[in-house]
């Protein structure tokens, strides 16, 4: 229907873990507190909000690898949004642009009607559109409230005075969350103390008056069975304890959209709705044409069919393949319920049903925890809960990978007991001790606190030295060096090969020493530990 406002237009249930679009809408200013009514005219910008059932895999992009998919339709064209990062602005955020709001589930898009526009102008989303789980879509979403475009605003628009024109009501939506990101619906399961947030949108600006009495302006209302209270009206930017149940307040700077707060009582049973007055008056003082009944209920009252969920493990050791399983979700007899990872890191994911499995190998080392949500949903009911899980990587130990000589060529005339190099043990477990031990061409050189010594000089220019390390746990690695014996310069030109040590304490009789964690086997040991992301 061209020309009328865009409410909420959820889709045909899809299945199970399908991400949905919920809600669209029109506004002729960013803050989306006026929703556009009437025609637009060229040099108009549409300001476009388009929620979705979840958070949605976000690729910012200018090209068709952008997600989610999102379209304009001017009558038969259709023509893709790019997307841009949270936070753009000014010339990063232009005309056929849409960008992310917080949790993802929610696009802002903007687009500005040039001279040839003409024609209906909506908005659609392609089914390639992905959750963060990879769901699709169920199918490409075309919304069907249109706007027209090409013409000169009328006298309904929401920027022009409507004179004698009786206000209506455009869209009411009830949510789980202040930030209107998460509606309810019928289906779901409103228990005692859960809260919901009901917002309000008129076809123009309303006389807005602060009260905690009958004289409160819009007349709005909250029905549970047949009882109807109204709302308290709050000012402009109302915000902590003075936002409390039973009170509503102006949505940004305007008066087009109220949002309401009601918490439910032990005592509520029955159907919650919203009601709008008759009394309810547009700035020039025209009432509603008659009293708004939403038709639309929310079910009070009714026990949440989930009430906990069970993991029965929530670490897993280091290293382990993908597709590991962490953990089993406990489902009671005669439930029918799946699991999803709603929110947090991709790295985990469930799998036939109840199995909690990885989607990478973890390295304690580099990150030893993991926040994530899961969702518990009842398949009979499409009763749902959520509850965060810490998820540990075990630390285990392992093997050294690595074994570095800092040099290998000393003098003959240096004579034994010369430093040739320093070995540098690279290990994940930096705060191994480690054994070493040299198990070829022992009798020539050895190992003493961290460096290898000649022990006897070479009876050729080269030998082949091969050193193994052990850590505490019996995990070794062997490396061969070859090292070289050459005669000093007569002249003063230095030696093409790198300056061995000079010789310093006599060398150890032992081939087999330990290092301590304290010695610098690392290259690395004077770096902080590094940060543990994600907690």
């Amino acid at each position: 229907m061209p020309g009328l406002p865009a409410p909420t237009a959820p889709q045909t249930p899809a299945p199970l873990g399908t991400p949905t679009v919920t809600e669209i809408g029109y506004y002729s200013d960013w803050q989306r507190t006026k929703p556009i009514t009437g025609n637009v005219a060229p040099g108009d910008t549409i300001h476009i909000k388009i929620v979705f059932s979840e958070g949605m895999s976000l690729v910012i992009a200018d090209d068709e690898t952008a997600r989610p998919v999102l379209y304009h339709r001017i009558d038969g064209t259709l023509t893709r949004f790019k997307i841009a990062g949270f936070g753009a602005t000014d010339a990063d955020f232009i005309s056929g642009d849409c960008k992310p709001f917080k949790t993802q589930a929610v696009y802002f898009g903007k687009y500005t009607v040039t001279p040839t526009d003409t024609g209906s102008f909506t908005i659609a989303v392609g089914k390639k559109s992905t959750d963060r789980q990879g769901n699709e879509l169920a199918a490409f979403y075309t919304h069907p409230t249109h706007l027209q475009l090409g013409e000169t605003a009328t006298e309904t628009s929401a920027e022009t005075p409507v004179g004698a024109t009786a206000p209506s009501v455009v869209e009411v939506g009830y949510y789980s969350n202040q930030a209107l990101t998460r509606e309810l619906t019928p289906t779901d399961r409103i228990r005692t103390g859960d809260t919901i947030y009901t917002k309000v949108v008129f076809s123009e600006a309303m006389q807005h008056t602060v009260a905690t009495d009958d004289t409160a302006r819009p007349v709005l209302s909250y029905r549970i069975g047949d009882v109807e209270t109204q709302y308290h009206m709050l000012p402009h930017r109302s915000g902590g304890t003075r936002f409390r149940s039973g009170t509503c307040k102006p949505k940004g700077t305007g008066t087009f959209t109220f949002i309401c707060k009601y918490s439910v009582a032990a005592d509520d049973i029955g159907e919650f709705t919203l009601s709008v007055g008759q009394l309810t008056v547009n700035a020039e003082g025209t009432p509603l044409a008659e009293v708004y009944v939403h038709d639309t209920a929310l079910l009070l009252g009714q026990p949440r069919e989930v009430e906990d969920i069970h993991l029965s493990d929530n670490r897993i050791d280091e290293n382990q393949p993908i597709g590991s399983i962490v953990g089993t979700f406990s489902v009671p007899v005669g439930k029918h319920l799946s699991y999803s990872v709603v929110e947090g890191t991709r790295d985990f994911t469930v799998t036939d049903g109840t199995k909690l499995v990885t989607n990478r190998v973890f390295n304690h080392e580099v990150q030893w925890g993991y926040e994530i949500t899961v969702r518990e949903t009842d398949r009979d009911t499409n009763a749902s809960l959520e509850k965060p899980y810490t998820l540990f990587i075990n630390d285990l130990n392992e093997a050294p990978t690595d074994l570095r000589l800092t040099n290998n060529t000393f003098y003959r005339a240096d004579g034994i007991g010369t430093k040739i190099g320093r070995l540098v043990i690279t290990d994940e477990d930096r705060e191994d001790a480690h054994q070493v031990r040299i198990t070829q061409g022992g009798a020539y050189v050895g190992y003493d606190n961290g460096y290898l010594r000649v022990l006897q000089l070479f009876d050729q220019s080269t030998k082949e030295i091969a050193v193994e390390v052990t850590d505490p746990a019996g995990l070794a690695y062997t490396e061969t060096f070859e090292i070289r014996m050459k005669e000093r310069p007569t002249q003063s030109s230095e030696p093409s090969e790198t300056t061995p040590a000079s010789q310093d304490d006599a060398p150890s009789d032992a081939s087999t020493e330990t290092m301590e964690p304290s010695e610098p086997a690392h290259p690395d040991d004077d770096l902080p530990p590094g940060d543990v992301g994600g907690i």
